[in-house]
């Protein structure tokens, strides 16, 4: 146990550590025993390059949101919530 609350506290470099590690870019895993960020930082890099050549070139980098194949899951969905929906007036 801690004899005064300052000495529990976190430094400021490891609240910092931990916030990156759990909240941002949340679904890339970071091993926190000793912070390895670097997974984090080469997805971030290819975001930006992406986003620069978007910019750049939009007619070949920018992704089709109406493309057929980005729809399957969107259709998956609908006719999930729509057999929940039909078990749940009829058991």
């Amino acid at each position: 146990m801690c004899s005064t609350h300052h000495q529990c506290r976190k430094s400021k470099v490891d609240e910092a550590r931990e916030k990156l590690a759990s909240m941002v870019l949340s679904h890339i895993p970071v091993d926190r025993t000793n912070y390895d960020l670097y997974p984090k930082a080469i997805y971030l890099a290819q975001m930006a390059r992406r986003v620069i050549l978007a910019i750049n070139d939009p007619d070949t980098y920018l992704d089709d949101k109406d493309y057929y194949g980005n729809k399957r899951l969107e259709l998956y969905d609908l006719l999930l919530l729509s057999h929940v929906i039909i078990f749940a007036e009829h058991p």
